[in-house]
């Protein structure tokens, strides 16, 4: 069984519906900064690109990211 804190295994297109955009080409022009695919553990944006489902630890940083950007956006619409 899982432990309720840890978060599952995030998939590319979970981003896609998470943010509300409609391809993941969208996701990378907009939002995936060099500095967040790094922080992934990903030498260049075509690493990331390869890649289908995050692990356990990528999952966590993604998260954290999402729901970080979706406040700021919260926010903003606030205003």
């Amino acid at each position: 069984m899982k432990k309720e804190s840890e978060p599952f295994l995030i998939k590319k297109k979970d981003i896609v519906h998470r943010l509300g955009y409609s391809s993941m080409k969208m996701v990378y022009k907009k939002v995936l900064t060099k500095e967040i695919i790094k922080e992934l553990g990903f030498k260049s944006l075509d690493e990331f690109k390869k890649i289908r489902v995050f692990n356990l630890h990528q999952s966590r940083i993604i998260t954290e990211f999402l729901n970080d950007l979706l406040n700021v956006e919260k926010i903003k619409e606030g205003q």
